[in-house]
């Protein structure tokens, strides 16, 4: 499919004007570093331009300063505050209605594997994306199939090839200039059904192959968005999606398409040389619009 937004208008998350913030979802972000906070910022800027009601971010202490300053929505929870890691984070994650782990990780910093498999473990619905995949890549996947008995909905993973040939080790002849949807699905379908797991495949155009083995190629991005930070805003808005009680597949189409429709508002009025990852976010107020959100 293009970047019309016609297939996705039906999926509007539902608000009602007596809610409160807890009926809209409540999003867990694990994200940032002390030398890459800026992922973290991007995603949960994002996340809380979703209509999410809660957006938790759990970082480092030197990254929550940068949340602090650009994000004061957010509820803070830092690495290095006392007691017992696992028992904080699940402190975090309790009430959540999704979580998002990866943008701006310390792939070196061993708790963030703990962080990943107890998120795989307990999530209700949970995003992996960015420095996440490279940690799950020396793990292994076996440890997503696991979520479907625990009755927790499938993983979304989000990788651009080059995470994704870290994933699926005989994806290495996968490049990113022969992006055939047909060739490629041969490859997505059995890694996404083996693991029951959506996967969000990025490249000039995104290919979504779902656990049933139903793909949905999306065209329409630029070369504007082709930018360090441009993932962390998927990431952000997927989440966010995700949070407010969307479908995990339809989560995923919908966060692709608002994302490169509001890429695309970004490149026509300032130029793909002069957009940033930030304008995507801007922007998407003129997509929410269109679509009678």
């Amino acid at each position: 499919m293009n970047d019309s937004l016609d297939s996705i208008k039906k999926l509007f998350p539902q608000r009602s004007d007596k809610g409160h913030k807890t009926s809209f979802g409540s999003l867990l972000v694990v994200a940032g570093s002390d030398y890459m906070s800026g992922a973290a910022v991007l995603t949960v800027s994002a996340a809380l331009r979703t209509g999410v009601g809660i957006v938790k971010i759990l970082s480092s202490e030197k990254c929550l300063d940068a949340i602090r300053t650009n994000c004061p929505c957010a509820l803070l929870g830092s690495y290095d505050q006392s007691g017992n890691l696992l028992h904080n984070l699940s402190s975090m994650l309790k009430g959540c209605t999704a979580a998002v782990i990866g943008p701006g990780l310390d792939v070196n910093d061993a708790r963030n594997k703990e962080i990943l498999i107890f998120l795989i473990e307990n999530a209700p619905k949970l995003v992996i994306d960015a420095s996440a995949l490279t940690v799950l890549s020396s793990i292994g996947c076996e440890c997503l199939k696991n979520r479907d008995t625990k009755r927790l909905a499938p993983v979304i993973m989000t990788p651009h090839v080059g995470e994704f040939k870290r994933l699926k080790k005989d994806a290495a002849g996968l490049n990113y200039d022969a992006f055939n949807a047909s060739e490629i699905s041969i490859m997505t379908r059995p890694f996404a059904t083996e693991y029951g797991a959506i996967l969000v495949l990025k490249n000039f155009d995104t290919l979504i192959t779902a656990p049933d083995g139903k793909c949905y190629y999306m065209y329409g991005g630029n070369s504007g968005m082709a930018k360090g930070g441009s993932g962390d805003v998927l990431t952000g808005i997927i989440g966010g999606l995700l949070a407010s009680g969307l479908d995990p597949v339809d989560a995923a189409q919908a966060g692709v398409m608002i994302h490169t429709r509001a890429g695309k508002i970004a490149a026509e009025e300032l130029t793909k040389l002069y957009m940033l990852p930030t304008d995507i976010i801007r922007n998407l107020p003129l997509v929410y619009k269109e679509l009678g959100w």
